[in-house]
């Protein structure tokens, strides 16, 4: 029926926020990296610290990962699901990883000004 919802609709939404919430978490977590020190460089901050931050970005990484893979596989009806959550999941890690690259980048510049370039 077109009207009744489907019973893990709940778990779409669950599945839906920890996706987001795991993203933001990690590009965050990225961007106070870039914050404390340049990890890539070595010369702002402390980079053994902002490495530290960075492995600590890991964990909502993957969460947010699994979570959007799980999310793409309740949507679709087709027998091909499991392909569309593993090819999600391959892509959104690949973003995730570029987009808290490139928060890594800002905090340097934000927290160290003019001297990070």
């Amino acid at each position: 029926m077109p009207g009744k919802p489907r019973s893990h609709q709940p778990w779409l939404s669950i599945a839906g926020a920890a996706f987001a919430i795991g993203a933001a978490l990690a590009i965050y977590v990225s961007f106070r990296s870039g914050c404390i020190g340049d990890p890539k460089s070595g010369v702002f901050g402390n980079p053994s610290r902002a490495l530290e931050l960075e492995q600590l970005a890991l964990l909502p990484h993957v969460v947010s990962v699994l979570a959007g893979g799980m999310a793409v596989a309740m949507l679709s009806r087709s027998r091909n699901r499991v392909a569309y959550a593993v090819g999600f999941a391959i892509l959104a890690f690949v973003c995730l990883w570029i987009l808290e690259f490139e928060a890594e980048g800002y905090g340097v510049q934000a927290c160290f000004g003019a001297a990070a370039g």
